[in-house]
């Protein structure tokens, strides 16, 4: 699986999340995010290692220098974990569009390879 895939298929889960008012999932979706941003155990590296073996190898970034050594991948979990929980934890009513713009910011992004917020995170020094 790629990350074009699971862009697409987490901001559809996310929206459908929303659209049936499922809360619970919601911060279980939340929770994941925190989990792949922390651990880089992210679920297309597992499917990819689990598919093609131990020694299938991510995009090695060894010849290009990076100010700051993480993943413009993993901050992008964290980043939107971090605005859900903001917008849908703590200010529902006042920011309801927030959640949603995410959600269809992440299809977008998995369906055009075009994220703002990635390239804002390379443009900042993460690789």
């Amino acid at each position: 699986m790629s990350e074009r895939i699971y862009l697409i298929i987490s901001g559809l889960v996310l929206l459908i999340f929303l659209y049936l008012d499922m809360d619970n999932l919601v911060f279980g979706y939340i929770a994941l995010l925190i989990f792949e941003g922390i651990t880089n155990l992210r679920v297309p590296i597992i499917i990819s290692k689990l598919r093609y073996g131990k020694n299938h190898k991510a995009e090695s970034y060894i010849n290009e220098k990076y100010k700051i050594n993480f993943e413009a991948e993993r901050a992008l979990r964290l980043v939107v974990a971090g605005i859900l929980i903001i917008t849908y934890a703590y200010m529902p009513n006042a920011a309801w569009f927030l959640p949603w713009f995410v959600g269809v910011m992440l299809t977008f992004a998995g369906f055009s390879k075009f994220c703002p917020m990635v390239m804002a995170l390379r443009w900042i020094g993460l690789k």
